[in-house]
């Protein structure tokens, strides 16, 4: 696998690491597959203070599907600043474990499974992409995608508008530049990586707290996000996620309501339970229009 891009902005948590908690659903016999295992965190010195990082899962139930009981689903190179502050005088290699539920699959099986026979952009009602995914390959399923805008403006566009257009004094800016992962979500029937993301700190900048949105641009013009919460180490122990889903979703939207003078419709996307250690979806998506 590709090493993902190095991290270079100090002050953020491992929560930004991570990504979104895993969701469970009911699988095909021959498709994704929801398996309780071991999540496992790993971090090797890589120089300069920094350490190489790699995420993988283990269950005896992958042997039969993967050829092997763990799997990486995510890699990065991090800093010593980055890591949660009860591991920043490691000087060495270490790992960090804990028991977990996990949607795992191969990409093509999650762009089967979302595009449906038709091969639509998605299987909703409002046909949009349902969640968002770690890796390309062996591929984890993980947040919700729950705000789409209909506003004529890409990404990018949308990202500028949230950073440059709002008012630093009133909180409503999008400034944040803490880094986060590449994640997936099916567009098109194929894996599409995100496109541009927005952040908003909570505090201090260095708590490494964050409201954050990935940004997808859709065939149509249509954009797509999926919205959480970043906590800074995410509670006491590494993996101890509260991605506030809902309240993130209506967050963002509240921005474009709000700030940005456009209107909100919200429909129901199927989307909204079952999150390891995180059932704060609702299953709806925002559409600010």
């Amino acid at each position: 696998m590709e090493r993902r891009k190095f991290l270079q902005s100090a002050g953020v948590g491992i929560a930004s690491v991570l990504g979104a908690g895993a969701a469970s659903a009911s699988e095909d016999a021959d498709g994704p597959i929801r398996v309780e295992g071991v999540r496992i965190h790993r971090f090797t010195p890589a120089g300069d203070d920094t350490f190489d990082y790699e995420e993988q899962f283990r269950s005896g139930r992958l042997r039969a599907k993967f050829g092997t009981e763990t799997v990486t689903v995510d890699e990065a190179t991090v800093t010593r600043e980055q890591l949660p502050e009860d591991y920043r005088d490691r000087k060495g290699r270490f790992q960090v474990t804990q028991p977990d539920t996990a949607v795992l699959g191969h990409m093509s099986e999650f762009v089967a499974q979302e595009s449906g026979s038709s091969g639509d952009v998605g299987t909703q009602t409002h046909d949009l992409p349902e969640y968002c995914y770690k890796n390309a390959d062996v591929a984890e399923r993980t947040g919700p995608i729950n705000v789409a805008w209909e506003v004529n403006k890409s990404a990018s566009e949308i990202r500028s508008a949230m950073r440059d257009n709002v008012s630093w004094w009133d909180g409503e800016c999008w400034c944040a530049d803490l880094p986060s992962f590449d994640r997936y979500t099916v567009i098109d029937g194929s894996a599409a990586k995100n496109d541009s993301g927005v952040a908003k700190s909570v505090g201090t900048h260095l708590t490494g707290s964050q409201w954050h949105a990935r940004l997808w641009n859709m065939p149509d013009g249509r954009v797509v996000a999926q919205a959480h919460y970043d906590v800074q180490d995410h509670g006491t122990i590494i993996l101890d996620p509260d991605y506030r889903f809902k309240e993130s979703r209506q967050t963002v939207a509240d921005t474009w309501t709000d700030a940005l003078d456009y209107s909100e419709n919200i429909y129901y996307q199927g989307n909204g339970s079952g999150y390891t250690c995180d059932d704060s979806s609702d299953g709806y998506v925002s559409k600010i229009i």
